[in-house]
């Protein structure tokens, strides 16, 4: 279960990143 976890948050850390990066939203 502890991959599930850090795949949630690799993902989610990744996605940080790239908003931060290039934040298309706003």
């Amino acid at each position: 279960r502890s991959t599930e976890i850090s795949l949630v948050i690799r993902q989610t850390m990744e996605e940080c990143i790239l908003t931060h990066l290039m934040p298309r939203s706003q």
